[in-house]
């Protein structure tokens, strides 16, 4: 039953949805998701916050007396140690579930970006790691600035509906997907960052 509304759900969106328009937003949105740039992502703001941390309008850190230079480490080693592990924990269970992508099951239209995005991937769906990195990285920055940045969940959204609109996945893929990035980030984050401030504290 689950399997059924799924495949409705799939079809539904990939062809009702479909035009030349839709097909290049889409394919933007994406290469959005694609791990090289998930990982710049994490540099560019890591670096950020080195930058302007101090900046009281934006409230992005409060004056706990760590350095530019730790705050930007920190956020780094974060924001790569969850989506290393959310990217782990993908591939092993798309491993272990062995399900097949729609574009093998079902006639879909053969974009480019369709071939592209995995042309170097693997054969197994389930789940997705383009919405279990984009939720992830979106929980990392809401996390980190704060509400300012809960819009990235939007991208986020759109990332995994473009995953199902292309024909790499279906919507419980990217639903699964979604909510293992977002559990992710929110385990590594509890668990992790208290030590990391202990650590980086004592060389302060």
């Amino acid at each position: 039953m689950i399997s059924k509304f799924d495949n409705l759900i799939f079809i539904w969106i990939h062809i009702n949805l479909e035009s030349p328009f839709m097909d290049q937003v889409m394919s933007w949105i994406t290469y959005s998701g694609n791990p090289p740039l998930i990982f710049t992502y994490i540099l560019a703001a890591g670096i950020t916050v080195g930058l302007i941390y101090r900046s009281q309008c934006l409230r992005i850190t409060p004056k706990n007396g760590i350095s530019p230079l730790k705050k930007a480490i920190m956020f780094m080693l974060y924001g790569s140690l969850v989506y290393g592990v959310t990217s782990g924990v993908t591939q092993v269970l798309k491993e272990t579930i062995q399900r097949p992508r729609p574009f093998m099951v079902h006639q879909v239209r053969m974009t480019t970006a369709l071939k592209i995005t995995t042309v170097n991937e693997e054969n197994e769906s389930f789940p997705s790691g383009h919405a279990a990195g984009a939720f992830a990285i979106a929980a990392i920055f809401v996390r980190r600035f704060g509400n300012k940045m809960k819009a990235l969940y939007v991208w986020a959204l759109l990332v995994a509906l473009s995953r199902v609109y292309l024909g790499t996945h279906y919507p419980s893929d990217v639903i699964v997907g979604g909510l293992l990035g977002w559990l992710m980030a929110m385990f590594i984050y509890a668990s992790s960052i208290r030590i990391w401030k202990e650590r980086f504290t004592e060389f302060n």
